[in-house]
């Protein structure tokens, strides 16, 4: 029995680590299955977004790309990061069109230090990607950064710890990089409101077993401490 949960475990940690950063020659079979089992989730959240067509959007942990296609035909310009080398490939193949116009830039970078300029973004999107993060409070803190004034951040899980006080059953699971963290939806407002955002709503509250929140940077740019440099005229 012992050699039975022993397997099941690492079995587990084996398949969160490979869906936090794909690597090897599975990759490309775990982000197109990513792509293909995320789409309509990520469509009906946004699906609750106005976009506009001047609006620059950051997509974080865009895996595949597929975030990035849906709303490459709604901002001006939509950018993407992601700490997996073979998911910017991917991300960028997917794009190629929009890439090729400058309309869609990739880059590899993680939450905690966004390769682009402060106050750039007016829509910063993560789907199905904060549960791999180390330090969240720290993300969640950048990304404030990151955003205009009254710039909007969409968190977008489907999954949220239970009501019932129970662990989610990949709760805690070994990412390679910390564990894998399932948050509540208390637990989830607390970070952002710690981080400076302001409006905090919950999309698609019908959704019980799912997670989504909406937040706002405050009207006011408040500069960070010690930064005392001018933004690039052209972030891209």
């Amino acid at each position: 029995m012992s050699i039975n949960i022993s397997s099941k475990s690492i079995l587990r940690g084996w398949l969160i680590r490979e869906l936090r950063k794909p690597s090897g020659f599975l990759s490309s079979l775990f982000i197109n299955s990513m792509n293909l089992g995320h789409s309509r989730f990520t469509r009906k959240v946004l699906g609750e977004v106005t976009i506009t067509p001047s609006d620059t959007i950051l997509d974080i942990g865009c895996g595949g790309g597929n975030a990035i296609s849906i709303m490459a035909g709604l901002g001006r310009v939509v950018c993407g990061i992601d700490h997996s080398p073979s998911c910017v490939e991917k991300s960028i193949n997917k794009n190629r069109s929009g890439v090729k116009a400058g309309r869609v830039v990739i880059r590899e970078g993680d939450a905690e230090a966004i390769p682009f300029e402060d106050g750039t973004f007016d829509l910063i999107t993560a789907f199905e990607t904060v549960y791999f993060w180390p330090d969240p409070e720290a993300a969640f803190l950048e990304i404030h950064r990151k955003l205009k004034p009254s710039g909007v951040f969409i968190v977008a899980c489907e999954a949220r710890k239970p009501e019932n006080g129970k662990k989610h059953f990949l709760e805690d699971a070994d990412t390679g990089n910390g564990t894998f963290r399932v948050f509540g939806r208390g637990e989830m407002r607390d970070i952002l409101c710690n981080a400076g955002f302001v409006g905090i709503k919950e999309l698609l509250p019908q959704k019980k077993r799912w997670l989504c929140l909406s937040a706002q940077k405050k009207t006011r740019y408040d500069p960070p401490q010690g930064a005392n440099r001018r933004l690039q005229a052209a972030p891209f």
